[in-house]
């Protein structure tokens, strides 16, 4: 028995119709049929979402490294502040200090008698404690002297003194020469 050219012929063709009704329309196979406009509105929406979400994770993640970057600055200033409040602690200590230097001072030089007292009245500038550094001359009390604290580097003096007396040798024995 010879086939017919309608058997030979696939789906869609002049010939015999498959059991599925066939689509006449390749779009329409791709978007799902007759719905297609409300799946790319959908489509076009959820891509919408997606870029949106794409750019708050960006700004996120910049915003977590502008916050990192705050988080450092405020370390440093709260050792800073830390320092600040180390040094101004200090500062009644340093005023007691004085206060005592000085209380001791007035003990160690008791004023005169009454012997002073007209002379006193006719004191200048010259002859007040506040301008009188030093040992008191008079029976007057004395300020203490000024006290300064001078830091010491050793080890840069001598790396210092070492290479100034290489020098100096190195010059004698070319001078010797």
């Amino acid at each position: 028995m010879a086939q017919r050219p309608s058997a030979m012929m696939g789906p869609g063709g002049a010939g015999r119709q498959s059991m599925y009704p066939q689509p006449s329309n390749p779009a329409s196979i791709m978007f799902g049929g007759p719905s297609s406009s409300a799946n790319q509105a959908r489509l076009i929406s959820k891509q919408a979402e997606l870029e949106g979400l794409r750019a708050l994770k960006d700004q996120s993640a910049r915003m977590v490294k502008e916050l990192e970057r705050l988080a450092e600055k405020v370390d440093i200033m709260a050792d800073g502040g830390d320092s600040i409040a180390s040094v101004m602690g200090s500062w009644q200590g340093v005023f007691r200090a004085i206060q005592i230097a000085r209380a001791s001072t007035v003990f160690m030089n008791p004023s005169a008698p009454d012997a002073n007292s007209s002379s006193a009245d006719t004191s200048t500038e010259e002859d007040d404690d506040l301008y009188t550094y030093g040992p008191a001359t008079t029976s007057k009390p004395a300020l203490i002297d000024t006290m300064v604290r001078l830091p010491l580097d050793l080890d840069g003096a001598i790396s210092r003194s070492k290479d100034d007396s290489a020098a100096d040798s190195s010059a004698s024995v070319s001078v010797s020469q």
